[in-house]
């Protein structure tokens, strides 16, 4: 006969050893892949609002170019960085809130508290790692289901080594441009996977060193009562996402908004005539400009053909202008520092302007390499990098640079909007800066390791 109450029935599976396994990893795939994928079309819709918005005012003031591209490329761009994030906060905090109210929260922290235990954190830990994978943002707002201030704050520290959705692009890119060529769509497919692998490989060992050695936290507590199993109320729920859509947007935003702005500074300064007139001159000998003239009076070649001429001057005069700013420059001096990981000073210039959100690696990319099309078309810009040659003739990457670029992103903390979490999170910024410097510190190793020791392999 059947005994107890209907919650422990129902926790007779969901805490069992291995159904419960399965019915967590089901609904935690569940939640997260909502995150991962549910927030796209509404992230991508705002994306879509800000840049029509930027087109728009680039329209309206035409005739005031430094004034067009601080609103476009600044002012709006900055502040799309920042209400792009609200879609995956609030999907994760409306997940969290039910799991919470239901009484089911209680119980995921029970099944992975064994799996999480060697490092010193408990299963609670769990569900903001979980999240992090799709944005280290939410993960670690989420980190206040911690039991005390010092296992939430060893999980805050290793969120940001969770390969996020924004290192997606970079690692497409460049398993599409030199791994799926050489080595076939098996080993493309098992790179992209490592390459999720390689932060969670890092992210334990520190969780470890940081609670035995660092924070000295010892074992977490994890003492919990489990509740009975209940419907969520509602009110509560929309409370909790409300709630933390408002301190994201007031904790955060304005450091986002502000660090967006002065990088735009860096990259459009000085915006010379001299570098628009040589970039002109350049893209006319390249493409014998009297003779597209001629061809275009002619009819030899479409309107549409020439227009798209017009798009690659466009973007030629873009990359000067990229190439000869404040940021540019920068990238060029700092190259020596980034030339032993394999590094020129494109992809130098790429990594500093990708500081605001990865994304923008690639875009700033396909800028320097004159693809107009690579976002949409991110293959494009692929052929471009594989095509790239050096002064001798031979190939300027591979698939040794392409490893060691994705393992640098994979580690790294070149993420604003993340360290600005952070240091409200924490109300530290000693923390935030630390977070940057080691795990950009340990990118640098580690890419360096395998870019050095592969060469040696190589040769």
């Amino acid at each position: 006969p059947r005994t107890g109450s209907l919650t422990q029935r129902i926790d007779h599976v969901l805490t069992h050893r291995v159904f419960g396994l399965i019915a967590f990893a089901t609904i935690i795939g569940g939640v997260f892949f909502s995150i991962y994928a549910g927030a796209r079309p509404i992230m991508d819709l705002i994306d879509t609002a800000m840049k029509t918005l930027g087109q728009s005012l680039r329209g309206t003031l035409e005739a005031y170019p430094v004034t067009s591209s601080l609103f476009a490329d600044g002012i709006i761009a900055g502040a799309g960085s920042v209400f792009v994030f609200l879609p995956q906060i609030m999907i994760l905090f409306f997940f969290i809130a039910i799991l919470e109210e239901t009484g089911y929260l209680a119980r995921a922290a029970f099944l992975m508290d064994k799996l999480l235990g060697w490092t010193g954190l408990n299963g609670r830990a769990f569900i903001p790692l979980l999240s992090s994978f799709a944005c280290a943002v939410p993960g670690i707002l989420s980190a206040r289901v911690m039991p005390t201030d010092r296992a939430r704050m060893s999980t805050i520290l290793i969120a940001p080594l969770m390969s996020c959705s924004a290192r997606l692009p970079v690692y497409v890119l460049f398993i599409g441009a030199f791994v799926e060529p050489r080595f076939g769509a098996l080993w493309a497919a098992a790179t992209l996977f490592a390459m999720h692998l390689v932060g969670i490989s890092v992210a334990m060992p520190l969780a470890w060193l940081l609670n035995r050695k660092i924070l000295k936290a010892g074992e977490s507590p994890f003492i919990l009562e489990l509740p009975e199993y209940h419907l969520p109320h509602w009110p509560n729920v929309w409370r909790r996402v409300y709630d933390a859509a408002m301190n994201f947007l007031k904790r955060v935003g304005g450091i986002i908004f502000a660090l967006s702005v002065i990088i735009w500074g860096l990259a459009y300064f000085p915006h010379s005539e001299k570098t628009t007139l040589a970039a002109s001159l350049e893209f006319a000998t390249e493409k014998n400009l009297p003779r597209l003239i001629q061809d275009e009076k002619t009819g030899k070649i479409s309107g549409s053909e020439y227009a798209a001429l017009h798009h690659e001057l466009d973007a030629k005069i873009r990359a000067a202008h990229l190439r000869d700013s404040f940021l540019g420059r920068f990238g060029r001096a700092v190259e020596p520092v980034f030339r032993p990981l394999g590094y020129d000073w494109k992809i130098s210039v790429a990594i500093l302007a990708a500081f605001p959100a990865r994304e923008v690696f690639v875009s700033t990319l396909g800028i320097i390499f004159s693809v107009t099309d690579a976002k949409d078309d991110p293959a494009a810009l692929g052929r471009r990098l594989s095509a790239e040659k050096k002064p001798d003739g031979k190939p300027a990457y591979g698939a040794l640079l392409a490893a060691s670029i994705m393992i640098f992103f994979a580690l790294c903390a070149q993420c604003m909007s993340t360290l600005a979490t952070i240091r409200r999170e924490l109300d530290s910024t000693r923390w935030a800066a630390i977070v940057f410097v080691v795990l950009t510190g340990l990118a640098y190793v580690i890419s360096l390791l395998v870019y050095q020791l592969g060469k040696k392999l190589t040769v």
